[in-house]
C-alpha cells in the first residue's frame, strides 16, 4: 500500500484565495472610509493641507497593511491537508473534510504542470475522471497563495508517476 501527503489546494480554494484579496482590500478600504464620513463628516483635508492625495492615502494604506492579515487566515481555509492511499484497487484521497474514493477504471487521464521556480513554483495535478476532474495546486510557502515544502512537491510528482504507471496498465 502507497501512501502519499502533501499541502495543496483545490478548484474551490483557488477561487477563494484568488476573490479575498480584492474583495478584503476593498472592504476594509470601505470600512475606512464609512468611518471617517461618519466620525468626522465635516472635515475636508483638502481645506487645512493643499495635498489632494492625504485623503486617499489615510484610507488605501492601512487598507494595504490589513489585507495581508486578512489572507493568512483565507488561507487557513483553502489550503488542505491530503492524504491519499491505496485500498485494495480503489484509491482513497482524504482532506480536512472528506474522503473521496475513485476506482482506477474511471481515471481517464492524469496531467502535472510545473510552472515557475522560487517563490513563484507551483504544481498543478489534473486527474481527469469519468464525473469530474480533480484538481490539486501546490505552491511554496513563501507564496502568499501556498503552504508547501519541498517534500510536498516531491509527494506530488511521485503520486503522479505512480497514477500514471497505474492507469497505463
Amino acid at each position: 500500500m502507497r501512501e502519499y501527503n502533501f499541502k495543496a489546494s483545490d478548484n474551490n480554494g483557488e477561487m477563494l484565495m484568488g476573490l479575498s484579496f480584492p474583495f478584503s482590500f476593498m472592504g476594509i478600504a470601505g470600512l475606512i472610509l464609512i468611518l471617517r464620513l461618519y466620525l468626522f463628516p465635516k472635515i475636508k483635508f483638502l481645506d487645512y493641507v493643499n495635498n489632494p492625495y492625504l485623503e486617499m492615502l489615510t484610507i488605501i494604506f492601512p487598507a494595504l497593511a490589513i489585507t495581508p492579515y486578512i489572507m493568512k487566515i483565507v488561507k487557513k481555509y483553502a489550503i488542505k491537508n491530503y492524504h491519499i492511499y491505496e485500498d485494495k484497487e480503489i484509491l482513497k484521497i482524504e482532506n480536512d473534510s472528506k474522503i473521496i474514493e475513485l476506482s482506477y477504471n474511471a481515471i481517464r487521464n492524469v496531467k502535472l504542470t510545473k510552472k515557475g521556480k522560487g517563490m513563484a513554483k507551483c504544481y498543478k495535478l489534473i486527474i481527469k475522471t469519468n464525473s469530474k476532474d480533480l484538481k490539486f495546486f501546490v505552491r511554496t510557502k513563501e507564496n502568499y497563495f501556498g503552504g508547501a515544502t519541498e517534500n510536498d512537491f516531491n509527494n506530488l510528482e511521485n503520486f503522479y508517476l505512480f497514477l500514471k504507471e497505474k492507469i497505463s496498465k
